[in-house]
């Protein structure tokens, strides 16, 4: 293998994402990893959830709040427990995880990518990761971290395409105790291993769901307001729906079918032939995904493509989506694009209108996005991400016969 080339890639990735740490990025989201920081630093685990004083109130499942913590413990180890959140210092910590999540990732798309279609592949995958705006803007400026949902996520995605099976649900379980948006490459996993192992794969659910409950247990457990297995997966799933239902929009900020006909924060409750909005989003997702699954097939190029669909499916047709749940599937389309190079532009298509999107947020565009201009955009660019994904259905569908 020939790493000399990724390995100076990976040099000039890191130092495009050291130049934009200093930068503000996304206020309300650094903002809030400050004082959840803190927070969890000077009170511990169990009262992030649960003391009011808590602001802005915590909407993540607990993943991503053990590197939080140890932030926390670092900065009051340097300032002293009396300090307060802000300043350079302190934003360039919260940043940090996610810009070098994205290093990380570009070495597991590398890998991922050799396999796929030798080196050249791989250095392909990886200074897209690297260099394309939907991933240093999202991590390195606006100081998010859905890289670092995305790592274990693309392991899974490697494990499946090596038939470890185990392993695969076991890093799909981690990605989701992070960011759920990798959910439905489930069901993906699931049907792949059924057609290359057969009915063993009914082991391989079994020993993989135990493992991935396991650790979901132990990694809510000094969260959770219980400590019985039962008690804390319940509470831990009851997260994942609370941080839903304070979102209840058409869209948050994706541009995607319901952003063509209305603004960012419509009710999603707003009924369409007598049936709200919301559970015709999901109906349209289940059968968007039903379609993806029965083009399967057992070889790779199948899996990162279905892969790819599936995850973009909610994205475009499901309720209550932020701009950023794009990204595992932007990874998953950015191999898709090693073994069909026709998806390549469909991807290239979807990053685009997704850098667009990031940077009207960044620019603060989205709170003016009532006036008819910005809101004739946003509903051209909506349109073109469901054409997109109707035109990656459609070769998803070629590839498999």
């Amino acid at each position: 293998m020939r790493l000399p080339a990724f390995r100076t890639g990976l040099l000039w990735g890191a130092v495009l994402r050291l130049a934009l740490l200093p930068f503000p990025g996304f206020g309300g989201d650094v903002t809030a990893f400050e004082h959840w920081a803190l927070a969890l630093a000077r009170g511990g685990a169990r009262a992030i959830y649960l003391d009011p004083a808590v602001r802005p109130p915590v909407d993540y499942v607990p993943g991503y709040l053990y590197v939080l913590w140890g932030i926390g413990k670092l900065h009051d180890a340097l300032f002293g427990a009396a300090s307060v959140a802000g300043g350079l210092v302190f934003r360039i910590a919260i940043k940090t995880p996610g810009a070098a999540g994205d290093l990380v990732l570009a070495w597991v798309v590398y890998r991922i990518g050799c396999r796929l279609r030798g080196e050249n592949g791989g250095r392909a995958a990886a200074a897209i990761v690297l260099f394309a705006p939907p991933f240093w803007l999202v991590s390195a400026y606006w100081g998010q971290i859905d890289a670092l949902a995305a790592i274990p996520f693309a392991l899974a995605l490697w494990c499946a395409l090596e038939d470890r099976a185990v392993s695969a649900w076991i890093l799909l379980a981690a990605a989701l105790l992070i960011k759920p948006q990798a959910l439905l490459f489930a069901p993906v996993l699931a049907l792949w291993q059924w057609r290359r192992l057969g009915p063993r794969a009914l082991l391989a659910w079994g020993a993989g769901g135990a493992a991935a409950f396991v650790l979901a247990y132990f990694v809510a457990l000094p969260f959770a307001p219980a400590s019985g297995p039962l008690q804390v997966v319940g509470w831990l799933a009851g997260r994942y729906a609370s941080a839903l239902e304070k979102i209840p929009f058409a869209t948050v900020s994706a541009f995607n079918l319901y952003s063509i006909a209305w603004p960012p924060f419509h009710s999603d409750a707003t009924p369409v032939l007598g049936v709200p909005v919301r559970y015709w989003g999901l109906l349209l997702t289940a059968l968007a995904v039903g379609f993806a699954l029965r083009q399967l097939r057992d070889n790779e190029r199948s899996l990162v493509l279905v892969t790819t669909a599936a995850l973009t499916a909610p994205y475009v047709l499901a309720t209550r989506m932020h701009e950023r749940y794009l990204v595992p599937a932007l990874v998953a389309g950015t191999l898709a694009a090693l073994v069909e190079r026709s998806v390549g532009w469909i991807v290239a298509g979807f990053g685009t209108i997704f850098t667009l999107d990031v940077v009207a947020i960044l620019a603060g565009l989205q709170s003016g996005a009532h006036h008819p201009q910005v809101l004739a955009v946003v509903h051209l660019l909506s349109a073109g991400n469901v054409v997109l994904f109707a035109l990656l259905l459609a070769r998803v569908r070629q590839a498999s016969t």
